[in-house]
């Protein structure tokens, strides 16, 4: 909430979107949905729509297969 009274939307936005790549809590904080608005966000010009639709199931897939218990 503090953030919110003293950064911009803008910045405030880009650090809780950039928390989606921090490790430390690995699958507890881990959502595709914002790791993918992260790159939209950020990284739109890199990505055609295709890339997006790929990364998307590239993470679902991935989130899936760390949820395995042999993993």
């Amino acid at each position: 909430m503090e953030l919110n009274h003293r950064f911009p939307k803008n910045t405030v936005e880009l650090l809780y979107l950039s928390s989606v790549l921090d490790p430390s809590h690995a699958l507890t904080t881990f959502k595709v949905d914002d790791i993918c608005k992260f790159v939209e966000k950020v990284y739109l010009e890199d990505f055609t729509l295709m890339d997006l639709y790929s990364l998307r199931i590239h993470l679902e897939y991935y989130k899936l297969s760390m949820d395995h218990p042999n993993f």
